[in-house]
């Protein structure tokens, strides 16, 4: 459990914590409280357990919000979990999903092996490279009207790069509390059903919450100051794969 508070918050809780990096005062005016709850003395009737317990019920009365989620292993029932929060009032969040589907669409060619622009006998391009593909790749994520070529003042007039290519391509998007293990599953579906030479390429991105308390290796999170916290599969047939990351500049990488 990682907890981070203001000066007063932690000053009344009583629990042992570090500074934030994001102190921008000589007086630290934010604080970062790690609890090991998996520790094998953290149990009931250790010294540890009872401290952390008594500081949150006494010294300082906190509510918290919280979202669980879990992948029970097995043919274990999802419901299950339930019967561990039966002491609280909770309710059954849905993630959300959309799709979005393009019948003839310009996609840029690329090529798991050449990440630059290659060009053919003639100068023209074989490839699109990898920083103007992820340009275009983010485009589409945010929903920008990717034009044609019509340029027009009072709309978007970033196009397609070359070279390029017309074909269908299907989007979908889930949002919610997703756990790890959900996105190595998706990425393992992912990589047989583009084995099959279903299609020249997919790619999967991830965002963590912008506000989220950390980030890569558990490291504090620069929300205020930036808040990246994302990263790209693109995935081919050869079993190869490109992996885009994006890294606040004051944030660890990974």
């Amino acid at each position: 459990m990682l907890l981070s508070v203001d000066k007063d918050t932690y000053e009344e809780l009583g629990l042992v914590g570090q500074p934030s990096e994001f102190n921008t005062h000589k007086k630290p005016r934010k604080f970062v409280i790690e609890i090991d709850l998996k520790s094998p003395v953290f149990h009931p009737g250790k010294k540890n357990y009872e401290r952390v317990v008594w500081c949150f019920k006494d010294r300082l009365d906190l509510h918290f919000d919280f979202l669980v989620n879990w992948d029970p292993p097995g043919n274990q029932s999802r419901e299950s979990i339930l019967s561990y929060f039966c002491d609280y009032d909770c309710k059954e969040l849905s993630v959300k999903e959309t799709n979005h589907s393009y019948i003839a669409k310009p996609i840029p060619v690329i090529d798991s092996v050449h990440t630059t622009s290659q060009l053919t006998g003639d100068g023209d391009c074989k490839n699109c490279d990898t920083n103007t593909f992820y340009e275009w790749l983010g485009a589409m994520a945010c929903h920008i009207d990717v034009s044609e070529g019509q340029v027009d003042g009072f709309i978007s007039t970033y196009t397609c790069p070359d070279p390029q290519t017309i074909s269908k391509a299907v989007k979908h998007q889930w949002r919610g509390l997703i756990t790890p293990d959900s996105v190595g599953k998706l990425l393992e579906s992912l990589r047989k059903y583009i084995g099959k030479k279903a299609a020249p390429w997919a790619s999967l991105t991830v965002h963590g919450f912008m506000d989220s308390p950390v980030s890569w290796k558990k490291r504090e999170h620069g929300f205020y100051v930036s808040g990246e916290n994302l990263y790209t599969f693109v995935v081919f047939p050869d079993d190869r794969y490109w992996l885009y990351m994006t890294v606040s500049s004051h944030d660890t990488c990974p």
